[in-house]
């Protein structure tokens, strides 16, 4: 590991106004590594007048084994304090910074939002600094890490804002403790003022990822020991004092600058003041949010979220957290949790929009045994969630942060449209100590299982019959976020014979009309929080019910809808028989022709037993180079006549695609948006089109949509015959069965990234830059699993790849009679004789 090299050192002027904070001020800050670690010197800003001195790693950056390079920081004996703030002040710590002199004051420059022109500034204070580097060092630290100074604000048009949030979790995560500036960077507050820290999205793993971590406040000091009385043994809150801080412009002399555990002063937020002494000592506003609406849910959210274990609950609190928290960006909600699930998704954040990167994070954390879908399946509640679902996934609750009405409207608190009215979205987020437990080994439970991070969904779980009509018994109050009056069905359920109240959001009832024409899909047991984190007395108890989504076959429309959501009380007795479990698909694009199949094995596919009727394969993907050959070959996987391989792990075969970025992507990306169903003919490139098009950023040629279809084909021969392409000569035709869908990821990394990425399972195909690579060429491997009713396609890109996390599609097999796209339509020719035997190649002739 290379050690830091000084950037530069910003010294605390006399000049007024004071000159701006930019790297490009700095001859060595011109030359800084791109998305490199970088740390703030904290003996330079304790000293009079004040020295920001600013060091960089240039080795240590996002794929390049950060994590492990900031573990071994402290063997250099580099121990660095992670700040969390806001960057937009309360309205105490700017009413401070207003009163202070100007030398006190100098402004970090950023881009301007909603592209406007020129630098904005954003003022930090050097009071601010000193508190910080002050209470750093109290906690063992001689390095501060603030992302206002460490992070190069202006766009250079590189990749080191992609790289730093990508890093972002690391580095809090490794950091030797993390420090709060609960109202702003600009200097401490008081606890009895509203700050936005507790609604911000990036503070939720700023708090949660490292459990050393405090906030920094002004608290009377004739109090800091505080003493919760009521509790059996009585609990003591210390508040320590950071010795030699300067102080504020307006600040009282009884009150000094104090350091006490988050974990601390949320439990002092939730107590009366009548049940701690000294008496007399100031509320807890602090963590509230400015959305006073919110009451004290948000915290009891986070409270569970920095659980360790069980980790259901800790997961349960992050889902809850994130959708009462907002950003600037709203991407940046999706990007802020990412870390606390050990995830990592596209940082090219402009490939993809909100709400497509939150239902990726979503299929991920689902397919992950360890995080699993009961978080966010049940954000709204175990006794029904009312949050609407993504019209593309059919199962993932919407992202409330990609809503219309707040599109133009930063930093509110989410809403989402609700029954024809825009409400905020907390008072639709469960507030209870309920939560789905997680099963213990994910082989032997019952709970459900997203077979892979791909959509549409392909979901493993238990599925029973309703076969008797639910009978509404009436309604109860359930707890949301500030509200008060939701309430809930109650209906008599019967499954397996087995009757019990199910409380439930949706009309169960009304949508069943026959037996079976609802489907219980059992995703877990519910459990209570209580007795791991001080939560709110629930209205009534679950604890023991079974969850289940409740999901009805459209028959017109030709797939799942989920009509209800809720709790069942299973009677004594009741199992859930392990023959239960089936395969199906959710989702747009999911396949029509089966509702259901029978699953073999909890947590993968199931295996065909029986002779394959006809030949199967997978056309490569066409590239995107010029003058690439148009032949396209034909992977073939399935010979008719023979019984598949039974194995759990079907050989990969290797496949190539090659493109240029700058010549014919954007004509052929065009094309290559056809209809699924539509037979595409040959590329002929419009010249004239590519040389408009050749200047356009690389940036805006790839935008998320634009995709091709790795197209699963079938052939009524053996595989002695099966042609090589679908331009090969031949008798015989080659139908389209199916099609998956590829998108495509794009990123102007090195090659290092490009790899680390592809590891950590980033939606579709990533195409690196082809001026940092040897050639413009790019490996993926496919195969496919035959199973009883369906082959399942699966692609993932070469290199070491989790099985959670292939691309994978499901194909029904060539059914009697079945016509389709015919692939080689124009390389038929007739058969020498009726056999089929050889043949002599003649010119193609209508077939």
């Amino acid at each position: 590991m290379a050690k830091p090299i000084t950037l530069f050192t910003f010294p605390q002027g006399t000049k007024v106004p004071a000159t701006p904070l930019n790297y490009d001020n700095f001859k060595r800050g011109r030359n800084r590594t791109e998305g490199a670690f970088r740390l703030i010197e904290v003996k330079g800003l304790t000293l009079s007048p004040p020295v920001l001195k600013l060091v960089e790693f240039s080795d240590t950056k996002f794929g390049h084994n950060a994590a492990r390079k900031l573990r071994k920081l402290s063997t250099l004996g580099i121990k660095y304090t992670a700040i969390s703030h806001v960057w937009n002040p309360s309205p105490e710590v700017e009413l401070q910074m207003n009163a202070m002199i100007d030398k006190d004051l100098f402004g970090v420059e950023f881009d301007p939002p909603h592209g406007g022109t020129g630098l904005r500034l954003v003022n930090l204070s050097w009071i601010g600094l000193n508190q910080m580097a002050h209470a750093a060092k109290m906690k063992g630290s001689n390095y501060i890490w603030l992302d206002l100074c460490c992070i190069d604000q202006p766009d250079r048009k590189d990749n080191e804002t992609k790289f730093q949030i990508s890093m972002m979790a690391d580095i809090y995560r490794h950091a030797n403790n993390v420090i709060v500036m609960v109202g702003g960077a600009g200097c401490v507050q008081h606890t009895d003022q509203v700050s936005p820290w507790m609604e911000r999205a990036w503070t939720l793993q700023e708090a949660i990822l490292n459990r050393n971590t405090f906030v920094c406040v002004l608290w009377p000091n004739s109090k800091r020991n505080v003493t919760y009385i009521s509790k059996v043994p009585p609990v003591v809150w210390k508040f320590q004092q950071v010795i030699a801080a300067r102080p504020a412009p307006k600040i009282s002399s009884g009150d000094v600058c104090c350091l006490i555990s988050l974990k601390d002063l949320i439990d002092m937020a939730d107590v009366d003041s009548s049940q701690i002494t000294p008496s007399g000592c100031p509320e807890i506003s602090v963590l509230d949010g400015m959305a006073l609406k919110a009451g004290n849910a948000p915290r009891l959210a986070l409270r569970a979220a920095f659980l360790n274990s069980p980790l259901a609950i800790k997961y349960t609190g992050v889902w809850r957290s994130m959708f009462m928290r907002t950003s600037t960006k709203s991407i940046d909600v999706v990007y802020s949790i990412m870390g606390i699930f050990n995830l990592v998704i596209d940082p090219f954040k402009k490939n993809h929009d909100p709400s497509f990167m939150f239902n990726d994070l979503a299929r991920k954390t689902g397919a992950t045994p360890s995080i699993g879908a009961w978080g966010w399946l049940s954000i709204g509640g175990v006794a029904g969630s009312d949050i609407p679902l993504d019209a593309t996934s059919g199962i993932i609750p919407r992202f409330p942060h990609d809503e219309a009405k707040v599109a133009a409207t930063t930093n509110q608190p989410p809403e989402m449209e609700f029954g024809g009215r825009w409400e905020w979205v907390g008072h639709h987020v469960d507030h209870s100590p309920f939560y789905i437990t997680s099963p213990g080994s994910y082989r032997t439970s019952h709970n459900i299982n997203f077979m892979t991070h791909s959509q549409p969904h392909i979901i493993n779980a238990a599925m029973i019959p309703v076969n008797h009509k639910p009978i509404l018994i009436g309604s109860r109050p359930v707890a949301t976020a500030g509200r008060k009056g939701v309430k809930r069905t109650v209906s008599m359920l019967k499954l397996m014979n087995y009757s019990g109240r199910c409380v439930h959001s949706g009309d169960l009832a009304e949508s069943w009309s026959k037996p079976g024409s609802i489907q219980a899909v059992f995703v877990g047991k519910v459990g209570d929080m209580s007795g791991a984190v001080e939560v709110a007395k629930p209205l009534y108890s679950y604890t023991g019910w079974m969850y289940f989504l409740f999901l009805k076959y459209s028959r017109s429309e030709k797939k799942w809808q989920i009509v209800a959501n809720g709790a069942w009380k299973a009677p004594t007795g009741w199992k859930l028989p392990v023959s239960s479990r089936s395969i199906f698909n959710v989702g747009h694009h999911a396949q029509e022709r089966f509702k259901k199949w029978s699953a073999d094995d909890n947590v993968w596919v199931d295996q065909r037993y029986q002779l394959l009727r006809h030949s199967y394969g997978v056309e490569a993907l066409r590239g995107w180079l010029s003058g690439h050959p148009k032949e396209r070959e034909i992977k073939w996987f399935g010979s008719k006549g023979s019984i598949p391989p039974l194995t759990s792990n079907p050989k990969w075969h290797n496949l190539k695609f090659d493109y240029d970025l700058l010549r014919n992507i954007v004509p052929l990306m065009n094309k290559l948006n056809d209809n699924d169903d539509q037979v595409e003919e040959e590329d002929h490139q419009d010249e004239a089109y590519i040389e408009k098009e050749e200047n356009a950023p690389l940036d805006d040629l790839l935008k998320q949509g634009h995709i091709h279809h790795l197209r699963v084909l079938s052939c009524i021969v053996d595989e002695n015959r099966t042609p090589r392409t679908s331009t090969t000569s031949t008798p015989y035709k080659i139908l389209q069965q199916g099609s998956m869908p590829m998108t495509y990821s794009y990123g102007d990394w090195p090659k290092a990234v490009h790899i680390k990425l592809i590891k950590c399972n980033v939606e579709g195909l990533m195409i690196p830059n082809p001026w940092k690579n040897t050639e413009p060429v790019l490996e993926y491997q496919v195969r496919i699993v035959f199973g009883a009713r369906v082959m399942y396609v699966q692609m993932r890109q070469k290199g070491k790849s989790d099985q959670r996390f292939y691309n994978m599609y499901c194909v029904p097999y060539r059914a009697p009679g079945q016509s389709g796209p015919v692939r080689n339509r124009k390389s038929l020719i007739a058969p020498q004789n009726p056999n089929y035997g050889p043949w002599s190649y003649q010119l193609p002739v209508a077939y």
